[in-house]
């Protein structure tokens, strides 16, 4: 039972944790097999409004979209920011829109992280997604380094598996799985992991 007599306190991503740390603009880039360029300005400065820290990721900068599905929305860009933030800051804060009241996220509408109609945008969710959060973990480790660990894999690594009907009924069927690839090692446990969804295959390796 949750206890409502007491007060609500806002939780959200600590800006001051890198007020200090962030000097000017950190900047980061990166491309994906398909060449498309990735580029990203971190900053953090005084909101005009509330007088509080927050946090800039601008991703100006990022190439156009581009043909086939190797696009994402702004929402899956924004998840690879609190994704990235939680990781370096506090991975005890909840995933939620309030979390990220003082961050700003800033994208160009067209671009390979706020796709729009028409482009296909199957591989936003499991390829670009990926490569987001390692450009943003990327670039906070220029401020804070002790607590950031090393790149990922960069990838899902998608198995798609399926026919036309070639069984006896010859009913159609797909399968389709997201095999977990390897996270770099954290800066002072230096344990990495590499993992699956089977629970059978899971395992974590130093590295």
């Amino acid at each position: 039972m949750l206890d409502s007599t007491g007060p609500v306190l806002p939780v959200q991503v600590d800006p001051a944790a890198l007020t200090g740390e962030v000097q000017h603009r950190q900047t980061g880039a990166d491309r994906l097999r398909s060449s498309a360029r990735l580029h990203l300005s971190l900053s953090v400065e005084r909101d005009p409004v509330t007088d509080m820290p927050r946090i800039t990721f601008d991703f100006t900068g990022t190439d156009r979209q581009v043909p086939g599905n190797m696009n994402a929305v702004r929402a899956v860009t924004v998840s690879a920011v609190g994704f990235a933030l939680r990781a370096a800051l506090d991975p005890t804060l909840p995933a939620n829109a309030g979390v990220m009241e003082p961050v700003r996220v800033l994208t160009s509408a067209g671009s390979l992280v706020d796709a729009v109609v028409p482009v296909a945008v199957g591989a936003g969710n499991v390829e670009v997604s990926q490569r987001v959060a390692d450009l943003c973990q990327a670039t906070l480790a220029q401020a804070v380094p002790e607590r950031v660990p090393a790149a990922g894999q960069g990838t899902m690594n998608n198995v798609l598996l399926g026919s036309v009907g070639g069984g006896g009924d010859r009913t159609p069927w797909v399968y389709y799985e997201t095999i977990g690839g390897g996270q770099g090692g954290r800066p002072l446990i230096r344990v990495g992991v590499r993992a699956t969804r089977s629970r059978a295959c899971r395992r974590s390796t130093r590295t």
